[in-house]
């Protein structure tokens, strides 16, 4: 991890789709004077499971992935969180320790601010809670049809419904079809579709055998989203 001097709110290019897009110029540098900022190589972990709740973490660019440990031992992949996302914030208010660790699938920049510091600003800037509660039930509409595909559907369909769901995140149209613009390895994708490795190598094989995708440049090219759709479900 390196620590950096600055990252400005008011200049991000992802500041409408975050929390905070109904701050007004001044609130928006009020805050920034509250956090620390933060640079991830790939692979570091931001935090970790079990480990004290100090404060909100929230990505400036990068990607992180959230896992928690099952009672097996066995890793889950909850969720991949993309610029300006909030890692963290289900804990918060909540609990002492993490229930999550958050890794960095790539180079990134976090922001920190302490748990104190962020609940008083949520106290005088409403709105920004107000999206905080709007997000987090949109996760938890997420959450609940994860769990629904986790329990009605064979590996294939999972691995296909989580393809389409990566599209629609982080899909970017691409000549032949639309381009998941995120790297996971087999490893992760078993992880966030409840399987094992060599499941998820024997659903893409076939799935590259039946022309419903490709692989590009270490990413996953969908060429033909219909189909998959059909697949899922």
């Amino acid at each position: 991890m390196v620590f950096v001097q600055e990252s400005v709110c008011k200049v991000c290019p992802h500041l409408e789709d975050s929390v905070f897009s109904q701050l007004n110029e001044a609130r928006l540098d009020e805050f920034c004077g509250l956090k620390m900022v933060n640079h991830y190589k790939k692979d570091q972990r931001v935090f970790y499971e079990g480990e004290p709740n100090l404060g909100l973490y929230i990505l400036c660019s990068g990607k992180v992935k959230l896992s928690r440990s099952s009672r097996l031992g066995h890793r889950q992949i909850m969720n991949i969180i993309g610029p300006c996302g909030l890692l963290g914030e289900k804990d918060l208010l909540l609990r002492d320790r993490r229930t999550i660790t958050a890794e960095a699938m790539e180079d990134s920049v976090v922001c920190f601010v302490k748990k104190e510091d962020f609940v008083e600003f949520l106290k005088q800037n409403h709105e920004v809670a107000v999206k905080m509660i709007e997000q987090l039930s949109s996760e938890l509409k997420q959450a609940e049809e994860k769990i629904e595909a986790l329990t009605v559907m064979d590996a294939k369909r999972r691995v296909a419904d989580l393809l389409l769901r990566l599209a629609k995140q982080y899909g970017r149209e691409k000549p032949g079809g639309m381009l998941i613009e995120i790297t996971l390895t087999r490893e992760e994708i078993a992880e966030m579709v409840g399987t094992t490795q060599e499941t998820v190598i024997r659903v893409l094989s076939g799935f590259r055998k039946e022309g419903l995708l490709k692989d590009f440049e270490k990413q996953i090219l969908l060429t033909n989203e219909e189909r998959l759709k059909r697949i899922a479900g």
